[in-house]
């Protein structure tokens, strides 16, 4: 008998299946809910201790190269947020997504567990920010209008404690965005981006559009939206079109490069391709994102 046991669903779970195995670690997945975990003798000793010393380097400077990323971003914020309102970004790292919305009229609060990255986004920015966990932070309840984690839930050890502190600070009618890596991504049929989806050592659960519902419903609040990257495969796939198309003589349109300011990112965003838009629904990519609200 296995000593591994879903967190969502311990009472139900019978012998877990290996999902994928990495080096000398196993990745379980619950055949009932089909969360996935790292299995327990492979975790941080200390998630604490080890974010804030091992995460980011002596040399992490921030966050660089990341407008593609802050694009997609943006494109959920709009589309989900009001313009102004306080917001709080759990896992902020160095601060520079925080910026970029302060940049935009948002009051802007974040929680950091490194002290590099923490001390880089008050060097840098001036912002206001945390260094501890969420809950270490004690804000007080009915805060914020918005919430926002980015790819942070997949490395919490009790990711259901953590959304329910979310939800005592977020203001009644108050919206939180979730985003994880997708386990039932086409992507996963890909070993290198299932090895970038489970990141051994640093992430303990991989979730699915399913389960991460499961989470947000447990600890209260209400799913209003889902969202789903495009998918790297038919990206890769339409890169090979185009340069085919280009090698035939063919005319291929170009986009322009990817602005540096919060305000120029929101007009980005509003262009939005509607095939785009149907593939990301049918054929989910690696981020899978939820917006709840209180």
């Amino acid at each position: 008998m296995s000593t591994e046991h879903c967190y969502l669903c311990p009472e139900k779970d019978d012998q877990p299946k290996v999902f994928f195995k990495i080096d000398s670690a196993t990745f379980f997945q619950c055949r009932h809910c089909g969360l996935v975990w790292l299995e327990k003798n492979k975790w941080h000793a200390s998630q604490q201790q080890y974010y804030s010393e091992q995460y980011y380097s002596e040399e992490y400077s921030g966050r660089k190269n990341l407008r593609n990323l802050f694009l997609y971003r943006f494109k959920l914020i709009k589309k989900y947020f009001k313009p102004q309102g306080k917001i709080l970004e759990i896992g902020a790292a160095s601060g520079d997504f925080l910026h970029l919305l302060q940049d935009i009229g948002y009051h802007v609060y974040g929680v950091e567990l490194s002290k590099r990255a923490a001390e880089q986004a008050v060097r840098n920015y001036n912002l206001n920010f945390f260094q501890g966990t969420l809950e270490e932070a004690a804000f007080a309840g009915n805060y914020f209008d918005y919430i926002v984690m980015y790819h942070v839930l997949e490395h919490v050890p009790d990711p259901g404690a953590t959304l329910k502190e979310a939800y005592r600070v977020l203001k009644p009618g108050g919206r939180i965005l979730i985003e994880v890596p997708n386990v039932r991504s086409v992507d996963m049929y890909s070993k290198p981006l299932i090895l970038n989806a489970l990141d051994y050592p640093n992430h303990i659960y991989g979730f699915s559009r399913e389960t991460l519902t499961k989470l947000v419903v447990d600890a209260g609040f209400k799913p209003v939206a889902f969202e789903s990257s495009f998918p790297f495969l038919f990206a890769q796939f339409l890169t090979k079109v185009r340069h085919l198309l280009k090698s035939q003589g063919s005319s291929v349109g170009t986009k322009d490069g990817f602005a540096v300011t919060g305000r120029e990112l929101i007009e980005q965003a509003k262009q939005d391709s509607p095939l785009k838009r149907c593939v990301q629904r049918c054929i989910p990519g690696m981020k899978v994102t939820i917006i709840g609200e209180k």
